[in-house]
């Protein structure tokens, strides 16, 4: 993925996307690997965001990491404002950053989302998913 890409993703590399999206959903596929346009987002917000793509899928960082691997130690909580209106959700994967004490903390689609997403990926330790019950097929 090309995290700081300035052009727009050609329209063949989208056309696929709603199955790349179920896939990522179900856990078969690691992003969604698009160009990002970056423009118009710049500074700390551009830098969390950045630094979420690199989490592995599979893998939670906390609030509290993502902000001091961009540089902002104490900015944990301007970390989940940033994750609370991140613009690409599914791209820019917010849902595999958590609490420091494993908590979920939130997610726009919904903490049920953010778990389906979490397991789908593979995290099966408990203190991500803490306080959730286990997932069940429908």
């Amino acid at each position: 993925m090309e995290a700081g890409a300035t052009g727009p993703s050609a329209e063949a590399d989208l056309a696929d996307l709603p199955e790349r999206i179920c896939a990522l959903a179900s856990g078969r596929y690691e992003n969604l690997a698009i160009h990002v346009d970056w423009n118009g987002i710049s500074g700390f917000r551009r830098s969390v965001l950045e630094e979420t793509m690199h989490i592995p899928a599979g893998k939670t960082r906390s609030y509290g990491w993502v902000a001091a691997k961009v540089g902002h130690p104490r900015a944990g909580r301007a970390v989940g404002r940033i994750m609370a209106t991140n613009p690409l959700p599914l791209v820019v994967p917010c849902h595999r950053v958590v609490g420091s004490n494993g908590s979920l903390g939130g997610y726009g689609g919904g903490l049920p989302m953010k778990e389906a997403l979490l397991r789908a990926e593979g995290v099966t330790e408990p203190a991500p998913l803490k306080g959730l019950p286990p997932h069940r097929s429908a």
